[in-house]
């Protein structure tokens, strides 16, 4: 009875301290993520800094922070820059390094609908679709009228017309948003 009474008070304590470390080192990587997007980021941008050295030091912060959640929109900002400097090896090197690295399901719908766009303008459509499709099975039901359009839309590409109408389709009998529902009618009649 005495160590049940021991355990149960000294929970609360251990508890607070693991909280108060968990928050050190959450600020700690706050702080090297802010730091990292002020000066490689920034030299990424200004072209400063090659791609593929970004890349290291991106790769070496990740790491350093344990993949915490916080260098998500670092990635993805550094994917947008290196599409728009038409760098797409490297925009794809990061954006699979976070598929690789980041486990949580949305984020991962995330960095796939961006890394699947570049797989397409670099040309690898059936690299793309497997993505696209990997991303239906997923739990994270996020942006699947995106998906669906995206899906009919390399299937089109790929001279793949009865996908490419499946996936039109499904859009319009189970999505209530009008725009994806536009779109797959549009694509619909354009076959």
């Amino acid at each position: 009875i005495i160590a049940g009474i021991v355990v149960l008070l000294a929970f609360p304590l251990v508890y607070g301290v693991y909280n108060n470390l968990k928050e050190k080192r959450q600020a700690k990587y706050g702080d090297q993520i802010f730091a990292f997007s002020q000066k490689e980021l920034k030299e990424l941008k200004d072209g400063s800094l090659k791609p593929s050295d970004f890349i290291n030091s991106f790769s070496k912060l990740q790491d350093d922070t344990s993949n915490f959640g916080a260098n998500l929109p670092v990635l993805l900002e550094a994917a947008e820059i290196l599409n728009e400097k038409n760098e797409l090896a490297a925009a794809k090197e990061i954006l699979e390094l976070g598929q690789k690295n980041y486990t949580n399901r949305y984020a991962k719908i995330l960095l796939g609908l961006r890394l699947s766009a570049v797989y397409e303008d670099l040309g690898e459509n059936d690299k793309a679709i497997t993505l696209l499709e990997e991303m239906i099975n997923s739990k994270a039901k996020i942006l699947e009228g995106k998906i669906y359009l995206d899906l009919g839309r390399l299937y089109k590409k790929v001279n793949n017309p009865a996908k490419a109408k499946e996936k039109f389709q499904y859009v319009l009998n189970n999505f209530d948003e009008e725009v994806y529902k536009k779109l797959a009618q549009l694509n619909l009649q354009a076959q």
